[in-house]
């Protein structure tokens, strides 16, 4: 579709959904409407040009943060009981090399008695396209949700996930969130060059990360605040859904 709009000199737009990667460009389209300043400048790295691309805003992550401040406010974050990891499809597919999904989640499962002694609970948050049977090797009080993303955030005090965009939710709910990402990986989606959340590379980092957020509170409140004003700056006017959907249309 996009090969036969651009040989007729035809407009057209691809508004960003996902993380840009390399393999987003070359850009087939008209113009590239991103989120905010950081993905444009990615794509600008990858080597598109200015006038391939135009920053609008997300008008489905401002609608998912006016729903979290209408529904989920005054929540201490701090206090609830979920240590939640947000699962994604990746067991048996290409996106990882075989052995690294379950590499990961054994960092995961090692928490167990750490989350005891701070008297939380590991969850697996399920991913939709994810499946059940592929968690068989967790421990068995290592509990399995499909609970709605946001209602299972709301009983979190940390969320771990490898470069799910579902860090975003999370930080927007003020949960502090941790990617886990071997050096090794062969999938690179690194989050934590915008400051929203953290990378962990080995499962002593892991651990000692996790250790350092209910030892000093302190830590776990200034995470929790810089995650959150990063956010604001990674989404262009976050929260003002008419605006950017105005912007959008004038665009097109």
């Amino acid at each position: 579709f996009f090969y036969s709009a651009k040989n007729t000199d035809a407009k057209t737009f691809v508004m960003q959904h996902g993380v840009t990667g390399d393999v987003s460009y070359p850009l087939f389209a008209h113009k590239f409407l991103a989120w905010g300043k950081v993905e444009a400048e990615k794509m600008k790295l990858y080597g598109a040009s200015e006038n391939e691309i135009q920053v609008v805003g997300s008008p489905y992550f401002d609608e998912v943060y006016s729903s979290i401040k209408n529904k989920y406010t005054g929540l201490e974050n701090y206090k609830q009981p979920y240590i939640t990891f947000l699962s994604q499809p990746f067991l048996g597919s290409n996106f990882l090399k075989p052995g690294e999904y379950e590499t990961i989640m054994n960092w995961f499962y090692s928490l167990e008695e750490l989350a005891r002694q701070n008297k939380k609970e590991l969850i697996i948050k399920l991913h939709p396209a994810d499946k059940e049977e592929h968690y068989h090797s967790k421990p068995g009080n290592i509990k399995i949700t499909t609970e709605s993303l946001l209602d299972v955030l709301s009983k979190s005090c940390i969320a771990l996930t490898i470069d799910s965009t579902a860090i975003f939710e999370a930080v927007m709910m003020g949960v502090p969130t941790l990617q886990l990402a071997p050096e090794s990986q062969s999938r690179y989606i690194d989050f934590s060059n915008t400051g929203i959340t953290n990378w962990t590379k080995t499962m002593y980092e892991l651990q000692t990360l996790f250790k350092g957020y209910f030892t000093e509170k302190t830590k776990y409140l200034e995470n929790q605040k810089s995650s959150f004003d990063f956010l604001r700056n990674y989404y262009f006017e976050l929260g003002n859904k008419e605006n950017s959907v105005v912007r959008i249309e004038k665009i097109i």
